[in-house]
């Protein structure tokens, strides 16, 4: 498996290609898809699906881009109305939240030969998840090194995230963390820096 990350240039967004083979999914579709688009093609890569962590702007502007071409969008319905919401003062782009979602309704789903496991992560949006693949676990902005996402956006729980943090933290494996900024971290060492881990 190889993972590539492409940093979004409005707000600094991790956007993550999963591959294995030819296939590939997209994890959290950014702000401008063309550099997806052009890697994955100078790739070979087939995108078999986009996978959003959460609903902010940051993470989806990008989603009808996929969409339009015939890719399946996955998020959780709880989230699917929040780019409505013009958290950040965005110039968004006409109809963009008009992508059609798969709503993310399981456990776990297979793309190709990439099995995700899906980790419902409520807190910083009424419908965040992570997703756990491999040894690595794709935290959107629930976790980051050394601190965890906000909660007073609209959705937000300071509680509710604190929980979710706490369950990431007590997996039983020292997973790779890739959040949807900054640099990467792991379980472990969250366990012992975070301070919301205290």
């Amino acid at each position: 498996m190889k993972i590539q990350v492409i940093v979004s240039d409005y707000n600094s967004c991790n956007c993550y290609i999963v591959s294995e083979g030819e296939s590939c999914i997209i994890i959290d579709a950014g702000f401008d898809s063309q550099p997806i688009f052009e890697y994955t093609e100078k790739e070979g890569l087939k995108i078999e699906a986009v996978l959003l962590t959460h609903g902010h702007p940051d993470h989806v502007h990008a989603a009808k881009d996929f969409s339009d071409r015939g890719i399946q969008v996955y998020i959780t319905e709880e989230d699917f109305e929040l780019p409505k919401n013009n958290f950040f003062g965005l110039k968004l782009k006409d109809g963009f939240v008009c992508f059609k979602p798969t709503f993310i309704d399981k456990d776990s789903y297979k793309f190709g030969d990439i099995k995700v496991k899906i980790i419902n992560a409520p807190g910083h949006t009424k419908g965040g998840v992570c997703f756990l693949i491999g040894d690595y676990l794709f935290t959107g902005d629930t976790l980051f090194k050394g601190t965890v996402g906000r909660s007073d956006f609209y959705g937000g729980c300071e509680k509710t995230l604190r929980d979710s943090v706490k369950s990431l933290l007590s997996l039983d494996k020292d997973y790779q963390v890739l959040s949807g900024h900054s640099e990467s971290s792991t379980i472990l060492q969250e366990r012992k820096y975070n301070i919301f881990a205290k």
